[in-house]
Formats: C-alpha cells, sequence, structure tokens
C-alpha cells in the first residue's frame, strides 16, 4: 500500500511540472511542497539527468517562501533538513567548476530599493541553550591528492564596467548583539581551543598594495602579541618606508600609545631591524619629519620630532640609566672605511635653511638638572657633557686622537669657547683631577713663580703656556 502511495505522489509531482512547472499565479497561493521520507525508504526521485523540477511565481504573487521544507520530529545529532551529496564521477573537469549548490538570486527591472541577498542563513537558538551557534560552517577537507589553491572562504566582487556602487566591501561584520557577550570579536583566526590546530604563514597577508584604514576613530590593539614589521631594502634611488604614519592636522594628533612590558635584560618593546644593501645610501632605520606652521607666542611652546624619557624610581647599587644611547659601529674583518667615510654616534644640527632670521640656533643643548635637597655624597659627580676616549687596542691608534674638536667650516667666529657665568658662575675655567700629561712640572719657570706648563700642539710643534700657582 506505501509504495502505491509514493506511486502517486511521483505522478502528481511529474504531471505538475509538465505544465509549465510548479505555477502560483494568485495572491492566495499559500501551499507548500514538502519532500520527506518514511523509515528512510521512501524517495522522490529524478533519475533522468534531464530532470527538471520548476517553480515558477507569477508577477501577481505575495509567496514568501514558494518552497517549505519542514521536518518534523525534532532531528538529533548529526542530522541536516536538506543534505547535497554531489560527486564528480569523471576522471577530472577540463574546465569550469562544479557546485553542489548555485543559488543566484537576479534584482528585477523595477528593483529599486532594498536588499537583494543571494542568500540568507541563520543560526538560531530560540528557547534552549547550546555550546556552538554557527550561521556558516565552511571546510575544505583535502585528502591524499593534490590541488593547487585550498580555500575556506572566497568571496569575489564582480561587476560590468559601467557599474557603479557607492562603497564596495569584500566581508562586513556588524555585532548586533544583546551587549551582554563577554567577549566581541570580528574575526579570530585559530580562536578556541588551539588543540590540533596548525599555524598559518601569514595570518594576515596583504597583496597589491593594500592598506588598513582606520575609519572613524578606530585603532589596531595588539594586546600581549607583537608587531612585527620587515621589509628588504635593495639598491633603492628613492625613500622605502616599512611602516608609515601621517599626522596632519590637530584632529589627527597620536597620543595614549603605551607599551608596558616587564622582561629580561637585553629585551626592548619595540625593535626596529633593517637591512640595506644598496650603493647609494641614504637608508633610515627610524625616520621622523614633522613640520610646524603655526606660531608660537608662549615660553616654553614649541614642537619636538622625538622625545624620550626615562624615568627611576628604584633604588640601585649600580648600573646606568641612559635617557638615549646611540652607537654607530663597523663590524668587518677585512672591508676597509677610508678617511673620508666616517661613523658618527650622534649628530645634531641646528639647520637655518631660508631667509627668515632665526636668532638662537643650537646644535647640541647638553646639560643637567638637579632639584634634590639631600647631600649626593662623596664620589658624586654631576656633569654636563661627558667625552669617553676608549683605544682598547692601543695599537692601532689614527693619527688623530681627540677628545673634543671645534671645527669652523665657514665664517669667522667670535670665539671657539664662549664662557656665559650667572648665578654662582664657575669655580674655575678648568678643573683637573690631576696634574697628569696635560700640566708637567717646569723647572725652568718663567715667570718665577711658575711651576708647571700647559701643553698646546700647534701643528707639529709643542708649545706651552705657564701655569701660575701665585703671583
Amino acid at each position: 500500500m506505501k509504495r502505491i502511495l509514493l506511486a502517486c505522489l511521483v505522478l502528481m509531482l511529474c504531471a505538475s511540472a509538465a505544465q509549465a512547472g510548479v505555477t502560483y499565479d494568485t495572491v492566495r497561493a499559500t501551499e507548500n511542497l514538502y519532500v520527506g521520507s518514511v523509515y528512510g525508504t521512501d524517495k522522490l526521485a529524478l533519475d533522468n539527468s534531464e530532470s527538471t523540477m520548476t517553480l515558477t511565481l507569477a508577477p501577481g504573487s505575495t509567496t514568501r517562501y514558494p518552497i517549505n521544507f519542514t521536518v518534523a520530529p525534532t532531528r538529533a545529532t548529526g542530522a541536516s533538513g536538506l543534505y547535497l551529496n554531489v560527486t564528480q564521477t569523471t576522471s577530472g573537469l577540463s574546465s569550469g567548476s562544479m557546485q553542489a549548490l548555485d543559488v543566484t538570486a537576479n534584482a528585477g527591472s523595477n528593483a529599486n530599493t532594498g536588499a537583494i541577498r543571494g542568500a540568507q542563513i541563520k543560526a538560531r537558538q530560540p528557547d534552549a541553550g547550546c555550546t556552538d551557534l554557527v550561521a556558516i560552517y565552511a571546510s575544505v577537507d583535502q585528502k591524499d591528492q593534490t590541488c593547487t589553491n585550498q580555500r575556506g572562504l572566497e568571496v569575489s566582487i564582480d561587476g560590468d564596467a559601467g557599474g557603479a556602487a557607492t562603497t564596495t566591501q569584500g566581508v562586513v561584520v556588524y555585532n548586533n548583539s544583546s551587549g551582554n557577550q563577554g567577549t566581541d570579536i570580528a574575526y579570530d583566526i585559530n580562536g578556541g581551543t588551539a588543540s590540533g590546530h596548525d599555524k598559518f604563514t601569514y595570518d594576515i597577508r596583504f597583496q597589491q598594495g593594500a592598506t588598513v584604514d582606520e575609519g572613524t576613530d578606530g585603532k589596531l590593539a595588539w594586546g600581549s602579541c607583537y608587531l612585527d614589521v620587515s621589509r628588504t631594502l635593495t639598491s633603492q634611488t628613492t625613500e622605502g618606508n616599512s611602516l608609515t604614519l601621517d599626522l596632519t592636522t590637530d584632529s589627527t594628533f597620536l597620543t595614549g600609545t603605551n607599551i608596558t612590558y616587564s622582561s629580561a635584560r637585553g629585551s626592548a618593546p619595540l625593535k626596529i631591524t633593517g637591512t640595506y644593501s644598496g650603493v647609494d645610501g641614504g637608508y633610515t632605520g627610524v625616520l621622523v619629519q614633522t613640520t610646524n606652521t603655526g606660531e608660537h607666542t608662549a615660553d616654553g611652546a614649541g614642537i619636538i620630532g622625538t622625545k624620550c624619557i626615562v624615568t627611576n624610581t628604584a633604588a640601585l647599587a649600580d648600573g646606568n640609566i641612559y635617557g638615549g644611547q646611540f652607537w654607530a659601529k663597523h663590524n668587518h674583518a677585512t672591508n676597509v672605511m677610508t678617511a673620508q667615510a666616517s661613523l658618527i654616534g650622534l649628530e645634531g644640527i641646528a639647520y637655518n635653511a631660508g631667509n627668515g632670521p632665526a636668532r638662537t640656533v643650537i646644535g647640541v643643548n647638553a646639560g643637567y638638572h638637579n632639584e634634590g635637597d639631600v647631600a649626593k655624597g662623596d664620589g658624586s659627580v654631576f656633569r654636563g657633557i661627558q667625552v669617553i676616549c676608549d683605544d682598547a687596542s692601543g695599537a692601532t691608534q689614527a693619527d688623530e686622537t681627540t677628545g673634543i674638536c671645534l671645527w669652523n667650516m665657514a665664517g669667522t667666529q667670535t670665539g671657539a669657547i664662549r664662557i656665559v657665568e650667572s648665578d654662582g658662575g664657575f669655580g674655575s675655567l678648568l678643573d683637573f683631577s690631576a696634574a697628569g700629561t696635560c700640566i708637567v712640572a717646569d723647572t725652568d719657570a718663567v715667570p718665577a713663580n711658575s711651576t708647571h706648563k700647559i701643553l698646546i700642539r700647534v701643528g707639529d710643534t709643542t708649545y706651552y703656556i705657564p701655569v701660575h700657582s701665585t703671583w
């Protein structure tokens, strides 16, 4: 009896399909097509490869769901309301592609507003708890065969040359949640438990000049991760900047960047490693370019290209605290830097480049500032500038080894050294820790009360300045 009823159902469907498909031509069309199985034995089959079941809605129809699949009773674990299994039976595809499901939503000529979606998929959790609620689960399962490209999700934006869109976006994620979520994440790579997960060569890869736009007051929060920016520069004739931050107006002023870390000796919260192999030079590890166009009228106002402040609050038995440290290092066993090529640890130049007068120009401003009231004790040293000469080898000294060189490259200077005294002034012009080699004993004292003399070298000739112990 069951087989007779099934045969009648098949004949009725085929008869309807023969009449230009299943046609709804009135607004009263509310019929649903139910396809199901009883005990997993009854099937609705289209055995001929040319067979097609067509559903046509007349323009006047208001039927929203012309086909409604209802699975009852509620299915158990692993069940699907609709299951498609398409198998390629030939040895390979000569061209084109094979789809298990092909869905197209065509906009009519009268379409004007609203949204047209190729597919709308929703996973709802109305009245019971669940572990995972996933709208779309996309999986690529590549077995023992080889494929060229393997993609879990591919998004293609297409259109004719004459078409125009206000905004084109590949993927958009909205957060329309209730706000009760503990953590909201738009994109999570290897999220959840990482058990059995393999890492990616690149979590995100940019190509064809791709950029990241912060939109409206957005931010990139790295948490406990780190930002690794690398780029190899080879024989470039123009500037190549791996990471560029362009500050234009007051509205884009960058503030609040705080890198907090605790680690061992030798570590750094921000490390920039650059490799340059060009022959023209001009490579810059960190480039800061700031242009000021506003007039400053208050004392202390101004701009700072780079500012570094290191604050110590610990008791130190030894060691050093550096506000900044700069090394220019040559490190090769055989390559030679000639005399005109220089290693310069730090260069500070105040540069007046226009006709508008700059009345105070200081190349380097160095000093110390003390606000402590407690006596510092024996051995304390406060120095505005300290110059260290350290020829560790001792056998390969240069033609000139000088602690300080004052070089007049052009123009007439009013003086080589200027002493400006204010408040208490300086105790002496020169303060020697000991006579040493700079001041030598003078047995031929001229005048008579001179017991020592200062050595001065002019060219290859050594001269002396007598030092008077008394007058």
